[in-house]
């Protein structure tokens, strides 16, 4: 079944849909569908509330948007920290597209929970937040959309069977890399082709790392050269940075890199394994590091506008420090 909702002002003017339950440790997945805005322009929340209140009447909850704000309120607030919210400004606001389908995954795992919204018409990744460290109680926890500005029809996704924890569909083939020392003692892997618009999903084990650290970088570069030695390439790690080179220097905008300090470190986890998506579309590239071990985001950076020619791209793995299966 579906529901369609309706929103003709902010908040004033909105429409709560349903509840979707989230039990214990487990995801929700919410299809939502910009069946019609207003002027071009639309906005929607995903809301997190627990079924349990506290003896004041309050309750416990989360408030994400498309206009890439989140927010804890009532007994929730103060507590943990969200992370992804955009800053203000221009690049805080609902970019809706009407027709559009937008995936949203909602993933708890104990007190942390991760909002996923995805563009699934388009598969590039509108925003994700992440709340760690709250204080919400134990009990089930309630989804639901509010409409604020347009129509919007909501179908959940329903697993036949209760989702479970699964291996990696083996390969028939993997490659062990070992690095030992940044970049002069590092080990380039094989190349896996990505061809027109479409993607490459890549697990990365950390079979065994160094004192504790580990990091390995996912590069892409393309098939074509101009001629002289240099290329057009990519290159992304899990320190959590990014950075273009060569032909493809200084063109389009890498987002999703960590600035400069302690957060820009690779916080790998010896025995874990790395799900890493890259997704072409036309001159746009997505570069997901998602640990599948506890199922949770470790970083995303996406590439827009940039100059990589039209011909395949090439996407390997470099270790760093610490050995990989991948």
């Amino acid at each position: 079944e579906s529901e369609t909702l309706t929103g003709t002002a902010w908040w004033t003017g909105s429409q709560k849909g349903k509840d979707y339950t989230l039990t214990g440790d487990g995801k929700v997945v919410l299809y939502v569908e910009a069946e019609k805005l207003v002027d071009d322009y639309g906005a929607f929340n995903v809301e997190l509330q627990s079924t349990k209140s506290s003896d004041a009447g309050h309750g416990y909850f989360m408030t994400t948007g498309s206009d890439k704000n989140a927010w804890t309120a009532e007994d929730a607030a103060g507590a943990g920290k969200i992370e992804g919210i955009e800053p203000e400004g221009p690049t805080r606001a609902s970019t809706l597209t009407e027709g559009h389908i937008y995936k949203i995954t909602i993933t708890r795992t104990g007190q942390d929970f991760i909002v996923e919204y995805y563009d699934d018409t388009t598969k590039e990744e509108y925003c994700v937040f992440t709340l760690k460290g709250s204080n919400f109680p134990t009990e089930d926890v309630n989804v639901h959309v509010i409409a604020q500005i347009g129509t919007y029809k909501v179908i959940q996704e329903i697993q036949n069977t209760p989702e479970e924890p699964t291996e990696p569909e083996k390969p028939t083939e993997s490659e062990t890399l070992t690095g030992t020392a940044w970049w002069t003692g590092s080990q380039k892997g094989k190349d896996y082709t990505l061809t027109e618009d479409s993607k490459v999903v890549l697990y990365v084990e950390a079979e065994k790392l160094v004192d504790g650290y580990g990091a390995f970088n996912v590069e892409l570069q393309s098939t074509k050269s101009n001629g002289t030695s240099h290329g057009y390439f990519m290159t992304t790690g899990s320190d959590r940075n990014a950075w273009l080179a060569e032909d493809a220097m200084e063109v389009g905008t890498i987002e999703g890199i960590e600035p400069e300090g302690p957060t820009r470190a690779s916080t790998l986890t010896e025995g874990h394994i790395y799900k890493i998506t890259i997704t072409r579309t036309g001159q746009d590239f997505i570069v997901e590091y998602y640990d599948d071990t506890i199922k949770e985001e470790y970083c995303v950076f996406t590439l827009k506008g940039s100059n990589f020619p039209t011909e395949d791209v090439n996407v390997h793995v470099i270790a760093q420090i610490g050995t990989y299966k991948v």
